[in-house]
C-alpha cells in the first residue's frame, strides 16, 4: 500500500516532468519564430536555438 508521502513525490515529480516538457516546447517555439523572422538559415541553428533558450531562462527567472 502507498503512502500518503509516497503519492505526494510521485505527483510533484509527474509535475516537474511536465513544466520540462512545456519549457522543451516553448524553446522550440521560440526558436521556430526567431528562424522565420529573422531570415537565418540552417548555419544559424546554434544562434538561434540558443537565442531561444536564453529568452525561456529569463523568463522564468522573471517568473520566480
Amino acid at each position: 500500500m502507498r503512502t500518503i508521502e509516497g503519492l505526494e513525490i510521485d505527483y510533484l515529480r509527474d509535475q516537474l516532468r511536465k513544466v520540462k516538457e512545456n519549457e522543451e516546447l516553448l524553446v522550440e517555439e521560440i526558436y521556430q519564430w526567431i528562424m522565420a523572422n529573422e531570415d537565418m538559415g540552417i548555419g544559424e541553428y546554434a544562434d538561434a536555438l540558443y537565442e531561444a533558450t536564453k529568452i525561456v531562462a529569463e523568463w522564468k527567472r522573471k517568473i520566480k
